[in-house]
């Protein structure tokens, strides 16, 4: 299965590092691959969620920086896309320690959608949390089928 993820960040670098990590995870042979978009800004990602359900090709996963200024933060912004797509699953990716595990549970509820990592990540836990992530959404649109 081709997986669509889309990176929400306004660092550049984060861009470049995701995308590499991304081409090695898709030089192997697993069963799935990884085709990325790139957005800067919360407003810009809500969109293209949006428009990628319009589409009928909604993204496996979108990992979410938290700080992007001048915009929209990344919380309020899964917090927009969830209204509306509340199956999308997150991987929140920041290197600012204001949110931790209990401070999401407050914010967004129990929930197995949203997972929390620091930056500068490991690349493996970034590969293996990908991997997780894009196998537990094939399972669930086989079972919804």
């Amino acid at each position: 299965m081709k997986h669509r993820i889309l990176i929400v960040d306004d660092s550049e670098e984060i861009h470049e590092l995701y995308k590499k990590t991304v081409e090695k995870m898709n030089s192997k042979e697993v069963g799935m691959s990884f085709v990325l978009d790139h957005c800067f800004q919360g407003e810009v990602a809500v969109l293209k969620v949006r428009e990628a359900h319009k589409e009928k090709c909604p993204y496996s996963l979108v990992i979410m920086d938290i700080r992007m200024p001048p915009g929209m933060d990344g919380i309020e912004t899964i917090k927009h896309i969830r209204k509306e797509f509340p199956e999308t699953e997150f991987i929140v990716c920041t290197a600012f320690r204001q949110y931790n595990w209990e401070d999401l549970l407050d914010i967004f509820g129990p929930t197995d959608r949203i997972l929390y990592m620091n930056k500068p990540y490991n690349n493996t836990t970034m590969k293996q949390m990908t991997f997780y992530v894009a196998s537990k959404y094939e399972r669930e649109v086989k079972d919804a089928a």
